[in-house]
Parts: structure tokens; sequence; C-alpha cells
């Protein structure tokens, strides 16, 4: 080993303390050298870029107000869906703050792989499920109880919409298939992954009407993994992955709706109905010879008159509606 000599020393010190010499600058007195330290939490690594939650947040902003209208359609009433937050959470943090009895949705995304959750807060799911059950959508969401079987089975009814309306909004990234394998009511059953991957929280708030709540996907780490390259702003919006968005309403083209025709109203008492048989004419308050009335899911669109297709019932389009439902000469 070379041993330096006293010269080559204070030449040595003598640089370093010129700034000649690469290397940390000499600590001079009453100066504060602040260390380059950057927090981290091993519990909590950060495995999703802001580009990554950027991409998600319009992603699901779009599936946002795809079942908006899906909602308004089915329940026949004011429906709308709002995106709040998209943040990185581990999943036992996830999990600790779902209520105890939950609504929990466990579903598959594939082809994409391992299994995904979507909690749905009680304010919004009975609500739902009063609805779809012939009620005005006002049950009270905050009944700490568990959801009857009935309930699960309707429960599951609004989940198939849901998710139909996820896989058209990720068509610009993959072409998904979900599939509700079942629904939860405690908090327990649902490991799906160990408690400390990481995932996606995305959060949103429906409102039926006066009321509402809340509904979070959530998406691990495993799943999304094999599309992370995707997840960028410049695929999703201009990568040509998926068409910007046109101002002439192109793009909407081929959105399906619902279209229905009400034949008419009728009011009976509870003995007239429980006297009806096999046979019985039913008066309704619908004029002969006077069109009916054609609906976009809640709203009233067209006048119409039935009629037949070959062995399949039809109606022919008379008049069209203006917005607020008003005739609108052609």
């Amino acid at each position: 080993m070379e041993v330096l000599s006293q010269k080559e020393v204070d030449e040595l010190l003598q640089a370093l303390a010129s700034g000649k010499l690469g290397g940390q600058p000499v600590r001079r007195e009453g100066a504060v050298i602040r260390p380059t330290v950057r927090v981290y939490d091993f519990r909590r690594p950060d495995k999703f870029s802001k580009d990554h939650l950027r991409t998600l947040q319009m992603v699901h902003e779009n599936f946002a107000r795809v079942w908006t209208t899906v909602l308004s359609t089915h329940l026949r009433t004011t429906a709308r869906v709002t995106l709040d937050a998209v943040e990185q959470l581990a999943y036992d943090e996830f999990l600790s703050s779902v209520r105890n009895p939950a609504v929990l949705c466990l579903v598959s995304m594939d082809p994409l792989p391992g299994r995904q959750l979507v909690d749905v807060h009680p304010g919004l799911a009975f609500p739902l499920i009063d609805r779809l059950l012939g009620g005005l959508g006002t049950a009270d969401g905050g009944a700490e109880r568990a959801l009857t079987d009935i309930e699960v089975t309707v429960m599951e009814r609004v989940a198939g919409g849901m998710l139909s309306s996820l896989a058209e909004a990720w068509q610009g990234l993959v072409d998904i298939r979900p599939r509700l394998e079942s629904v939860e009511t405690n908090p327990m059953f649902a490991q799906v992954i160990p408690p400390n991957e990481v995932t996606v929280v995305i959060t949103f708030t429906a409102t039926l009407g006066e009321t509402g709540g809340s509904l979070r996907l959530c998406l691990p780490f495993s799943t999304l993994k094999p599309v992370l390259t995707r997840l960028t702003a410049h695929r999703w919006a201009g990568g040509g992955e998926v068409a910007p968005a046109r101002g002439d309403g192109a793009n909407l083209q081929d959105v399906r709706v619902e279209v229905a025709v009400r034949l008419g109203r009728a009011t009976l008492t509870i003995g007239q109905l429980l006297g009806l048989e096999r046979g019985d004419v039913i008066r309704l308050g619908q004029p002969v010879g006077e069109p009916l009335t054609a609906y976009l899911g809640p709203r009233a669109a067209f006048r119409v008159r039935p009629g037949r297709v070959g062995n399949r019932v039809a109606v022919q389009v008379v008049k069209v509606l203006a917005a607020g439902g008003e005739d609108d000469d052609e």
C-alpha cells in the first residue's frame, strides 16, 4: 500500500479546499449541510406513476358517463355518476376502510389476472335495490344490516350493468370480459391478495334523485401489471389506440339506447288486483287510434303508432318530441 508524504497530503487538502478536486465541498465554519434524503415508505411503495394514475382517471371518467346512461335507463329515474378520486393504497388499508356488514362485489376481468373488488356503500346499495323492487329509491342507506338473499340477487343484476359499462370504458386499453363472482357482506371473506400489495382505489359518487352514495373500485397491482405500458395519456388519447374525441358526435353513433313504448296506464284497487283472473280485461287510459309515446331512457321522445313487421311487433314514428317532451312538428 502506498503511503502519502506530508507534502502530498498538504497539496491534496489544499486542492480540495480550493475546489479543484471533485467530491464533497469542505465544510466551512457555521455552515449547515443538509443531507439529500427522500422519505420512502417501504410498506406503501409507489408502483404507479402519475401518468398511470392520470390515464386510469380518464378511463374511469368515461366509465362514469357510460354507467350514468345505463342507470338512468334501467331505473327510470335521474341518475348521475361522477369520479371523485384515484389513489394508491395498500390492500389492508382499503379493506380496513370497508364497512361491516358490507356490499362487496368480487369480480374477475379476463384476460387480466387475479380478482378485483367493488365496494358499494349502503347509501347507494339500498336505494338501488329499493328502486328495482318497485319502490321510490328512498330506502334507508344507513341501515346496519347485511343484505338478504333476495337483495343479493337484485344487487347481482345491478353489478351486471355496471360491469358491462366498465368493459365499454376499457375498450381503448384492453378488451376485458368482467364477470361477477360473488357478492360478500363480510370483508373478512375478501382476502383476495396479500395485505401489503399496492392497489389503485377509484372512488365514485352515484346519485339517484335525492339519495346516493359512494362506490369504490379496487384494482390490485398484479391485475394492472400486464397493461402498465399502455397506461399512458399519449397511448390513450393520441397514440392511435383510441380515436380522439370529436365535437360532431360521430363517436356516439354506435352507443346503444333502449327504446320503450308505453301502451297506457290504469289504476286498480288491491281488491281488484287480487280478483283478477285469466280473460279479464283491464281498461287503459289510452284512447284507441291515438299515438302512443316512446321513451329514450326516462324521457318521452316520439309519438308512435303500433303495428307489425313480419312476426314482430313494431311501431312507426309519427312525431318527434322536443327535449322537454312536448310535440315538435317534423
